[in-house]
């Protein structure tokens, strides 16, 4: 597959020296295109459970927009088989949290337990149980989640490594890809939601969930999308 490029940036594989500036897009952005600062103290921590296995067990699947510089202005977390990247985190990364939480320095931070405990709440309630997930994983089995600096956004960045993604996903004879965005309850709203829709996804479905409700004003939804992607015959 080749490179991708425009004027401005390039998009390209995963490299192990490009790991800090995706750590660092991702606690900037991580709160609803914010930054995770003011829920959660501890981005080390952050990175072993919602990065590691992109960057270490699938970073075939991981693309990078750069910029002049070598900086990286954007990220692309791929996966081509969610069953098993929910494998690999049992078995592998799960049992590293625990050291994890306190090498990180995490419980001694009085808002990271109240995230911690607005996230267990949402838990229990099933904010975060993926609605028919037997029949998403079959039809749609890889999943991705991408992140751009905001200076970047309304550049092409996204969209750009959204096709390189496709494509590699195309070449390995995958039909169907998915993804959790947050958006308010109305089906036609703004935001990353439009953005995905405009990028061919349509909903799946959706849950109303409260852990962002103490940094965001209004009812929030999470909401699964998918989209479905043609092979060429020959």
């Amino acid at each position: 597959m080749e490179h991708g490029h425009t004027d401005d940036f390039t998009i390209e594989p995963y490299r192990p020296a490009y790991r800090e500036q995706i750590l660092e897009i991702f606690y900037a952005t991580g709160l609803l295109g914010k930054s995770l600062e003011p829920a959660f103290s501890s981005p080390r921590f952050l990175e072993l459970l919602f990065l590691r296995y992109y960057t270490q067990y699938e970073p075939q699947s991981l693309w990078v927009a750069v910029s002049e510089g070598s900086t990286v202005v954007g990220y692309l977390l791929g996966c081509q088989n969610t069953k098993r990247q929910r494998r690999v985190f049992l078995t592998h990364i799960l049992p590293r949290l625990l050291p994890g939480f306190f090498i990180h320095n995490v419980p001694w931070r009085k808002r990271n337990w109240a995230f911690i405990g607005r996230w267990l709440w949402g838990m229990l309630r099933g904010e975060f149980r993926t609605a028919y997930a037997d029949e998403l994983y079959q039809k749609y089995p890889a999943h991705l989640h991408v992140s751009v600096r905001r200076p970047w956004r309304r550049a092409g960045v996204g969209q750009a490594m959204l096709q390189h993604f496709f494509d590699q996903l195309t070449d390995a004879r995958i039909t169907g890809v998915h993804l959790q965005a947050y958006g308010p309850p109305q089906p036609d709203s703004t935001g990353a939601l439009r953005f995905f829709a405009s990028m061919g996804f349509r909903e799946w479905a959706r849950r109303p969930v409260q852990l962002f409700h103490a940094f965001r004003a209004g009812p929030l939804h999470r909401v699964t999308m998918v989209r479905h992607l043609e092979l060429f015959k020959g």
